[in-house]
């Protein structure tokens, strides 16, 4: 096969092969151009794309860490003005009917919920409790409809969820 080219090679005039070795130059030129460098500045372009984002998101979560480990440094704690906002939209949200949520001076709500399923409701509460709003104190007393509850309780937000 070698034999072949360098025979077919040999029967080149000077101006055949002039050509062909610039043309070899060229597509040379072509597969470095094209085959590695675009591809490996690409990659590397994106690399450095990635790296900006994952640079700003971890700054972001620094930032808000720093915020968070402030707030506990203070005594606040995440979303304390609005307790009663949020006991009564989560209950909302549940299906619940509140017919009061009164806050109090200490910073807890008195929450009334005439009627409500047991599971749901005792659901309810675990959810708060995952929320860190703690249950203080409550009555429950059977309703009217089978099955149902009426609900009285107090809720306080805990203190945990604001230390780092």
């Amino acid at each position: 096969m070698i034999e072949r080219l360098k025979l077919w090679w040999t029967d080149r005039s000077a101006r055949e092969k002039l050509m062909l070795s610039f043309l070899a130059e060229i597509v040379l030129v072509g597969v470095l151009w094209f085959g590695i460098y675009v591809p490996l500045s690409h990659a590397l372009l994106d690399a450095r794309e990635s790296y900006k984002a994952s640079v700003t998101r971890y700054y972001g979560a620094v930032t808000k860490t720093q915020k968070l480990r402030m707030l506990a440094r203070e005594g606040a704690s995440v979303g304390k003005g609005d307790l009663r906002g949020m006991l009564t939209g989560s209950a909302a949200a549940a299906g619940f009917t509140v017919e009061n949520a009164q806050a109090r001076g200490d910073g807890s709500v008195l929450v009334s919920i005439p009627s409500a399923r047991f599971g749901s409701l005792f659901g309810w509460i675990a959810d708060m409790e995952k929320q860190h709003i703690l249950l203080e104190s409550a009555t429950f007393t059977p309703a009217d409809p089978a099955g149902t509850l009426s609900f009285s309780g107090i809720f306080t937000e805990s203190r945990a969820a604001a230390r780092p």
